[in-house]
C-alpha cells in the first residue's frame, strides 16, 4: 500500500486514542521511510556530481527514482523494516523495557508497525519482501496489488480511492456534529 495510505488508515482505525495517534501513524509509516531518506541521498548526490563534473551522465531524475531500488543499503533496510521477524525482536525489546502491553508511545509505533506489515503482506505480488527476514528467505506473495495492474491494482486503487473518499466525509460528517453538540451545550449552560 502506498505509504501515506497507510498513515490515513491507521489515523482512521486509532483516532480516538488521541494521546497516541501520532505514534501510531508515524509507525505505521516508518517502514518506507528509507524510500524517500535515499531518494534525497541518490538525488543530491548525483546532482553534485554533475555539478562538478565527475559525471558524464546527464542527471535524470527518473534514473534517481528507479535507482534507489537497487542500493543495497534500501534493500536491507526495506527487507529488515517489512520483516516479522524483526518486528516481533523490536515489540519484545519494547515490551519489555515498558512492562505492559498497550499502549504507550513506543508500543503505539510498534503496533503502527505491525499494521503497516500486515497490510503489506496483502497488497504485494511481485516485490513482496521475505517476511521473517533475516533468518528466512521465504516470500510470501499478497493477493492483489496495490499499483501493478496484473494483480488486480487498478481495482484496489479505485475501491481504496473510494473508501479513502468515504472516510474523509465520514470525519468532516464527524466533527461538524461534535461542533454542533458543543454549540448547543453551551447555548443550554448559558440559559
Amino acid at each position: 500500500m502506498n505509504t501515506l495510505h497507510h498513515g490515513f488508515w491507521t489515523y482512521i482505525l486509532f483516532r480516538k486514542k488521541k494521546q497516541f495517534i501520532q505514534y501510531f501513524v508515524i509507525g505505521s509509516m516508518a517502514p518506507d521511510f528509507i524510500y524517500f531518506i535515499m531518494f534525497f541521498y541518490l538525488l543530491i548526490k548525483n546532482l553534485l556530481l554533475h555539478l562538478f563534473g565527475l559525471s558524464n551522465a546527464a542527471f535524470s531524475l527518473r534514473h534517481a527514482v528507479h535507482g534507489l531500488f537497487d542500493e543495497p543499503v534500501t534493500i536491507v533496510l526495506r527487507q529488515a523494516g517489512h520483516s516479522l521477524f524483526i518486528w516481533v525482536l523490536a515489540f519484545a525489546a519494547i515490551a519489555a523495557i515498558s512492562r505492559k502491553m498497550w499502549v504507550n508511545a513506543w508500543l503505539a509505533f510498534s503496533y503502527g508497525w505491525l499494521g503497516h506489515i500486515l497490510v503489506d503482506l496483502l497488497t504485494h505480488v511481485q516485490d513482496a519482501v521475505p517476511l521473517f527476514y533475516p533468518v528466512s528467505g521465504i516470500i510470501f506473495r499478497g493477493p492483489v496489488s496495490y499499483y501493478d495492474r496484473h494483480f488486480f491494482g487498478r481495482e484496489f486503487s479505485i475501491i481504496n480511492s473510494v473508501l479513502i473518499g468515504m472516510a474523509v466525509l465520514y470525519l468532516i460528517l464527524e466533527k461538524a456534529r461534535k461542533k454542533r453538540r458543543a454549540k448547543k451545550n453551551s447555548y443550554t449552560a448559558g440559559q
